[in-house]
């Protein structure tokens, strides 16, 4: 695996997702896909049989990457899992991704 130095790249997309639910997304909410192709541009498709998401790593193994960009997909999967860990954002239903208080705040 190579090393990623671009640390404020990365830490770029993290301000680029809590900014995707301010500013463009209705109701501070969003799905898994729209973030992925917005926010990173990268198309994400769900997998023909899907697992009920009942955890984070549920919610990465029913999608994979068309375009093949295995290390885009990585960096979307890592941003959104740090920003959930920390509270900014949850998992909700259908694959949906919401914007909490604390992210809200964190973003201003």
């Amino acid at each position: 695996m190579t090393e990623d130095k671009n640390l404020k790249g990365n830490l770029e997309y993290l301000d680029n997702v809590l900014s995707y639910f301010i500013n463009t997304a209705q109701y501070y909410q969003a799905h898994l896909d729209d973030i992925s192709q917005n926010v990173f541009d990268l198309k994400l498709n769900k997998i023909d049989k899907p697992k009920p998401v009942n955890t984070f790593e549920d919610l990465f193994s029913n999608y994979f990457s068309p375009d093949n960009k295995d290390a885009l997909f990585y960096k979307v999967r890592a941003a959104i899992k740090h920003l959930v860990d920390n509270g900014y954002i949850i998992l909700e239903k259908n694959d949906n991704i919401k914007l909490t208080y604390k992210g809200i705040i964190k973003y201003s």
